[in-house]
């Protein structure tokens, strides 16, 4: 079974990745370039991107809006995010992602 990953940036309804395969399959799939966050003015987190996104507005002296939220219901079962890493899987993605988590402060609940 291949493993695709797409992007359609010009469909509003297709805005999300696709990705057929596993979540160990998509985690494996990507090469992780090493990115110089000292070089950056500033990261927007997901986690709080309207409140970063009115920061970064602020800083350009420009009018911040809304930011629409499009919530996709992929059908499947809302899960923790835990259950998804399962065997060596967190490994594997602690030592593939370990820049980004330290940078970011993530760490695996428990």
């Amino acid at each position: 079974m291949s493993t695709v990953s797409k992007r359609w940036p010009n469909d509003p309804k297709k805005l999300k990745i696709q990705f057929n395969g596993t979540f160990e399959q998509f985690a494996n799939s990507f090469n992780t370039a090493v990115i110089d966050y000292s070089a950056l003015d500033y990261i927007m987190r997901y986690e709080s991107l309207q409140c970063d996104f009115d920061f970064v507005c602020d800083r350009l002296n420009i009018e911040p809006r809304k930011l629409t939220c499009i919530d996709y219901d992929t059908g499947r079962p809302t899960r923790d995010y835990q259950s998804y890493y399962h065997g060596n899987l967190r490994q594997i993605v602690a030592e593939k992602y370990a820049k980004d988590i330290e940078y970011f402060g993530y760490k695996f609940g428990g």
